[in-house]
């Protein structure tokens, strides 16, 4: 089969990004984790016969008749129409989002061709202010008013162009306030507007991307 691990939220049932990662990156491993989960996805095989050239909705049905869900196994759940409803619903419910696939689609190993595969996300969005920069790299500290407080954000890498670099760097240039070895900090006079996956549970952006300039 092909599907991935996750650690659930035992009482929502949801699945747990940073729980997941705990639980991967743990050294020595966990002998026990509560949610832990195998979603299965596809059907590579089924009782000896390689089902890799067959359609996606006959291993959909295959896997449904070889796979006996309990705690610890579980089968990805499928529309075949209205997406759309499905896409709000995982919104709502704070989900990552869905996989959009051909029905017909035979299963490609490695790397799915992007015209039978489109993975749809749901993303957040917040209003966050540049604190500093990155002497090594490609990359902006970002922070959050919090009941009235600058708090940290993280840091954003992604979206970040030559021509949004230049409009906003002779301003970080003015308004330098201290520095390390890694980065130079700024007053908060530039404001952003990131997408994210989610806020991680120590309080960071998962993976922003610039969207616009609020205010420069």
């Amino acid at each position: 089969m092909d599907g991935e691990l996750v650690v659930c939220d035992t009482e929502s049932g949801k699945p747990d990004f940073a729980a997941t990662m705990r639980r991967f990156q743990s050294t020595p491993r966990l002998k026990h984790t509560p949610g832990l989960t195998f979603v299965a996805f596809d059907i590579l095989s089924y009782k000896g016969e390689s089902t890799r050239s067959l359609p996606l909705m006959k291993r959909k049905q295959l896997l449904e008749e070889a796979v006996q869900e309990n705690d610890i196994f579980k089968r990805i759940r499928f529309m075949e129409h209205g997406f759309v409803p499905l896409f709000e619903l995982c919104r709502q419910q704070g989900l990552e989002g869905i996989v959009l696939k051909q029905r017909s689609s035979l299963y490609h190993a490695g790397k799915r061709p992007k015209e039978l595969w489109q993975r749809v996300v749901v993303y957040q969005r917040e209003d966050c202010f540049i604190t500093g920069y990155s002497k090594k790299e490609v990359a902006w500290t970002l922070g959050v008013l919090r009941n009235g407080q600058l708090v940290p954000a993280g840091t954003l890498k992604y979206g970040l162009t030559d021509t949004i670099r230049k409009k906003a760097f002779p301003i970080l240039l003015n308004t330098k306030v201290s520095e390390n070895k890694n980065f130079v900090f700024v007053l908060p006079e530039i404001q952003v507007r990131v997408r994210f996956r989610h806020w991680t549970d120590e309080g960071y952006l998962r993976l922003p991307v610039f969207e616009e300039f609020v205010q420069i």
